[in-house]
C-alpha cells in the first residue's frame, strides 16, 4: 500500500454505520451511568432490548469496555458461624413500677438512611414502667455523646 493511499484511508470520513455505532455506544454508556453502574453488560443488554433499542450483546460489552466501565458487585450479608455470648436475663421482662423519682430507663438507637444517601441516628430513652419517651435527639454520628444528650 502506498503512503498516500494509507493517509487517504486514515483521514477518511466516518460512514453512516460508524456514526450510528458511535451514537449507540454513547447511549449505552449514558444508560449505564444513569443506572449507577449496578447492571452487568448482560443485564444492561436485556434492559436496552426491553426498551426497543437495537443493540447486540457484543456492542454493549465493547462500549462499556472502551469506556472503562465495570458494574458494581453487590456483596450480600453473610451469616457469621461463630457462637455469641449470651447474657443472663436479669429483668425477665417483669417491668414493675419503681419509685416515682427513679425511673427505669432503656435506650435504643435507630439508624435511618435518607434519600440523599446520608445516615442519621435517632436515640430515644424510654421509661419502662410508663412507656414514656424521656428524650430523643437526632444526630449524624453514632457515638457516646448522642446517648449523653438523650439522658
Amino acid at each position: 500500500m502506498s503512503v498516500s493511499r494509507f493517509y487517504d484511508y486514515f483521514h477518511r470520513k466516518a460512514t453512516e454505520g460508524q456514526k450510528k455505532r458511535k451514537e449507540t455506544a454513547a447511549y449505552i454508556v449514558v444508560q449505564f451511568k444513569r443506572l449507577k453502574g449496578r447492571m452487568s453488560y448482560r443485564k444492561l443488554y436485556r434492559y436496552l432490548i426491553n426498551r426497543d433499542v437495537m443493540v447486540s450483546l457484543s456492542q454493549v460489552r465493547q462500549a462499556l469496555c472502551r469506556a472503562g466501565l465495570k458494574s458494581k458487585v453487590v456483596s450480600y450479608y453473610k451469616k457469621r458461624k461463630q457462637d455469641h455470648d449470651s447474657f443472663p436475663n436479669i429483668l425477665e421482662r417483669s417491668f414493675q413500677h419503681g419509685k416515682k423519682d427513679v425511673p427505669t430507663v432503656v435506650c435504643d438507637i435507630t439508624e435511618f438512611r435518607l434519600v440523599n444517601g446520608l445516615k442519621v441516628y435517632f436515640c430515644v430513652a424510654l421509661d419502662i414502667s410508663t412507656r414514656r419517651a424521656l428524650g430523643y435527639p437526632l444526630d449524624t454520628h453514632q457515638d457516646a455523646q448522642l446517648v449523653k444528650d438523650t439522658i
